[in-house]
């Protein structure tokens, strides 16, 4: 009572904290009032003795970098500081509940409930490992589930240890990481972890959401490790038999021994889980079923007759009334960001598929590659950039997945993507990228009609991609690239939330999404 007492007494002036709510091996939380802000949010304080063997400086410089995280799966941090020797840091108050309290109620979660959460931290993990910053401490604790959704709290924490880790906190008896979803890499304390050691930790939480148990337990933490070292866990299937054998391979390679055999990214682990959680309807002749194209990648991208056309071929065609709605599809969650064929009788959908103008191929964005595949199928789909790269020679991820992040050009001879902050070309067989241009957070890419010119979207790349608390976005721009002496202009002003640019036919004029005036509206600008 003593220690709560003053911590009430030296964060008086800012927050009013009301009562414990958590307590773990390295941190007590705090239910308390934002006085500024009138708000309730956690506060996360580090125990005494590990905050003396952190040292301010460093504790603070960690929580900084953990605070510029920006991701719709990632809890943010609000503040964080030193008031009376206690190191804290404060985050949202999540009303739900953490996927360990989940677990402890009900032990196997459902298949979708358990590949939703990791897919959704899964994307939260590729984002943060994108900008250098590593977890390090992947838990069922650590991931609180809001409103259906899935956040990951506590980024910078772990890492903050990790540098500290010496004599003292060998003393204290703090861990880094927990035993039970260490990688071995981690265990063995090596010091250049990279992303694919957060993945294990995941595929270790993925392995308890539907085993029931981790995969491995022992009666000291010690033995716990020994065994993520050297053996292999039970299998998912005789625990859980209805488990589907894509799920199972996908958690044994994320669970491999050696970084080099799971999956290159968290991005890849959950392309890997939503192909194979795809139904893949079997193949039907025209006119008696949907047409689903056939490929390594099955199921990412799928054909089906839309508008006054027929959907089931000689069948009279649908006509509907005003107001009245008629449901198309029926694969369960599959149908985002469809894109409609250039003559109006076709519409794919998932992965952000994009026609060809001529309209006999489909592009799409999967694991951090951009596949093209003929419209109707027949051949595999031809991985067109795989990985880009800045000078094309060392690998990197996309920093952008989504709508408008490659586009065709207008004959449909040329593909247009982005890397992080760099725009490239290349032929639509994949040949020849080039690096054309580099700004700050290209998306949105929109060749002009006449194939000379780029207009894009310069930042805020993730008010665009529906971050939700960001309430009015980060400043932006449209931008224009010529394509024929690589100069930039910018159309608009930087100090305002841009979306969408859209060229019209003449080419002088662009139109595009903006909040000038409170509320997001259609402007036109006049091209310079």
């Amino acid at each position: 009572m003593e220690h709560e007492g003053r911590l009430k007494a030296a964060l008086a002036d800012r927050y009013t904290i009301e009562r414990e709510i958590g307590r773990g091996g390295m941190a007590t939380v705090y239910l308390a009032q934002d006085q500024k802000h009138e708000r309730q949010v956690a506060v996360k304080v580090l125990n005494p003795e590990l905050a003396q063997s952190l040292g301010a400086e460093r504790f603070l410089r960690e929580i900084k970098t953990a605070a510029n995280l920006t991701h719709p799966h990632i809890l943010p941090v609000f503040d964080s500081g030193e008031a009376d020797c206690f190191l804290f840091y404060v985050m949202p108050y999540v009303e739900g509940e953490s996927l360990r309290s989940r677990l402890a109620k009900e032990k196997q979660l459902p298949l979708e409930d358990a590949i939703r959460i990791t897919r959704e931290i899964a994307d939260a993990l590729a984002s943060a490992h994108r900008k250098g910053v590593i977890h390090r401490d992947v838990k069922p604790a650590n991931i609180m589930l809001e409103e259906g959704h899935a956040v990951l709290a506590d980024f910078g924490v772990a890492h903050a240890v990790a540098e500290a880790r010496d004599e003292r906190i060998t003393r204290t008896g703090t861990s880094l990481g927990s035993p039970a979803y260490m990688s071995p890499e981690q265990a063995t304390g090596e010091k250049d972890l990279d992303g694919r050691s957060d993945q294990y930790a995941l595929g270790c939480v993925l392995y308890e959401m539907l085993a029931g148990q981790p995969p491995f337990a022992g009666p000291t933490g010690e033995s716990v490790v020994r065994q993520h070292l050297t053996a292999q866990p039970p299998s998912l299937n005789q625990l859980r038999p209805s488990i589907p054998a894509g799920i199972a391979a996908a958690v044994t390679q994320a669970l491999s021994k050696s970084p080099a055999d799971r999956y290159r990214t968290t991005a890849e682990m959950a392309a890997a889980l939503a192909l194979t959680t795809t139904p893949v309807h079997p193949r039907m002749p025209w006119g008696t079923r949907w047409f689903v194209i056939p490929a390594a990648l099955v199921g990412f991208v799928i054909l089906i007759g839309v508008g006054v056309w027929s959907l089931l071929g000689n069948r009279a065609p649908r006509v509907s009334r005003p107001g009245q709605m008629a449901q198309l599809t029926f694969d369960p969650g599959l149908e985002v960001d469809p894109a409609i064929s250039p003559d109006g009788n076709w519409v794919a959908y998932v992965w952000w598929p994009e026609w060809s103008p001529d309209g006999t191929k489909i592009m799409f964005q999967a694991s951090g590659a951009i596949y093209v595949i003929p419209a109707l199928g027949g051949v595999p789909p031809q991985r067109v950039v795989d990985r880009p790269s800045s000078g094309v020679t060392e690998p990197s991820e996309p920093s952008v997945s989504g709508a408008g992040s490659a586009t065709w050009s207008p004959d449909g001879s040329q593909i247009s993507y982005t890397v992080s902050d760099t725009i490239f070309l290349a032929s639509s067989d994949g040949s020849g990228p080039r690096e054309v241009a580099i700004d700050f957070e290209p998306h949105s890419l929109r060749w002009s009609p006449d194939g000379s010119r780029l207009a894009f979207v310069s930042g805020n790349e993730l008010y665009v991609l529906g971050t939700a608390h960001l309430a009015n976005g980060a400043p932006s721009a449209i931008r224009v690239l010529s394509l024929t002496d690589g100069s930039l202009v910018t159309q608009t002003d930087q100090e305002r939330v841009y979306q969408s640019p859209l060229w019209l036919p003449s080419g002088d004029r662009l139109l595009f999404l903006s909040n000038e005036g409170g509320a997001r509206d259609v402007y036109e600008v006049q091209l310079n």
